[in-house]
Parts: C-alpha cells; sequence; structure tokens
C-alpha cells in the first residue's frame, strides 16, 4: 500500500481515483487530424510514397482499371435513366 502526504495508508482505488481526479483537470487534447482538416501525412512528408493527382501518368493497370471503373460508372448511368458520360 501507498501513503499519502499525511503518512497513512491508501488503497490502489483511492490512488487511481486521484490519478483520474488530476487527469481529468488536464486537456484531453488529443485528436486525430485528417488531411481533408489540413493535416500532413508521413508519407507527403518523407516523400516515399508519391502523391497521386489527375495530372499523375498511370501504369498501364492503373489506367486499364480507371477505363473499366468508367466504364462501369457509364453503364450503371444508363441503365437507371440517366445521362450517359460523353
Amino acid at each position: 500500500m501507498a501513503e499519502d502526504q499525511d503518512g497513512q495508508q491508501i488503497t490502489v482505488a483511492e490512488l487511481l481515483k486521484r490519478m483520474g481526479a488530476e487527469q481529468s483537470t488536464a486537456s484531453t487534447g488529443r485528436r486525430h487530424r485528417r488531411a481533408a482538416e489540413g493535416g500532413v501525412s508521413v508519407s507527403e512528408l518523407t516523400g516515399e510514397i508519391p502523391r497521386i493527382t489527375d495530372d499523375t501518368q498511370l501504369s498501364g493497370r492503373a489506367a486499364r482499371r480507371r477505363a473499366r471503373e468508367a466504364e462501369e460508372e457509364a453503364a450503371d448511368r444508363t441503365a437507371s435513366g440517366g445521362p450517359a458520360a460523353g
């Protein structure tokens, strides 16, 4: 058992209660920042993973995938009665 300032023994439960009271007065601070909110990812800082934009030259596989997804979206729009992409 631990002792308080008066030299009296206190239980673990009392210690935890006191620590909880001290921590609740401290700032609750930590918050995950998303890139959309102005955060910067580690990969952007280190440059290990290049950022992909609409102007980025895609590999053959990625280009085929993007084309297939565009075709599927156009087919879905046509099937649902919406305008087809041109």
